[in-house]
């Protein structure tokens, strides 16, 4: 059904757990090491959303979607991600034994955007994600009156 649209958001959470790990091997000399991975990696993903930019696709009943629009913004927001991590490296050396706590967290945020950008409809998104129904449900009831 097109589940290969899925791979720019699962390779990117990917990298992000790689360069977390990377984190854990290599103590000494894996801050700079996984700040070459992160921007290869963000740069390859980067090519596979160009490839699939007009490919499109529905799941879950229109919860998610991948258009051209979603492909558009995910683009920019690689694109940002790669020039940030370029214009970093100075700013990275205040965090000395911590480069790759600061780089999965920047990857982690690129994919909560890229799943953003991507949904149909924000309130069922944060509905099927796990947010409390209870309190919704108690907002809506809120609004309602």
């Amino acid at each position: 059904m097109g589940y290969e649209l899925f791979a720019p958001e699962i390779l990117t959470a990917a990298l992000g757990l790689l360069v977390l790990a990377l984190g854990l091997l290599l103590p000494g000399r894996g801050g700079n090491f996984s700040g070459y991975v992160t921007v290869v990696g963000l740069a390859a993903i980067l090519t596979i959303v160009v490839v699939n930019f007009s490919k499109e696709a529905t799941f879950f009943d229109g919860i998610y979607q991948i258009d051209m629009y979603s492909n558009f913004f995910k683009i920019l927001f690689l694109t940002a991600a790669v020039l940030i991590f370029f214009m970093a490296s100075r700013y990275t050396e205040f965090f000395q034994q911590r480069k790759n706590e600061w780089f999965s967290f920047m990857i982690f945020a690129t994919v909560g955007m890229m799943i953003m950008v991507s949904a149909g409809d924000l309130l069922t998104l944060f509905r099927r994600i796990g947010a409390d129904d209870d309190k919704l449900l108690y907002s809506q009831r809120l609004f309602a009156e």
